[in-house]
């Protein structure tokens, strides 16, 4: 599997804030930094309470931030 520049971008400052943070913090902990991340990068970056998801008639707030045309999944 091949990435672009800015998949390799958005995977290094996730990897940068593992690095930092260490595991076992709450979510919202790593988006919160990952944001941070990704903005000092130049990067666009938009949090999930911008959208969200709907199935049907129910609606979801989904765990993801949007990156210049990319959606990152933030989980631990």
């Amino acid at each position: 599997m091949e990435f672009d520049q800015l998949s390799k971008q958005v995977i290094g400052c996730a990897i940068e804030v593992h690095r930092e943070l260490g595991p076992g913090l709450q979510e919202s902990t790593y988006e919160k930094c990952l944001a941070h991340e990704l903005r000092g990068h130049n990067i666009e970056c938009v949090n999930h309470s911008s959208f969200g998801v709907q199935n049907g008639e129910n609606q979801f707030p989904p765990p993801h931030h949007s990156c210049s045309n990319r959606i990152v999944n933030v989980s631990n």
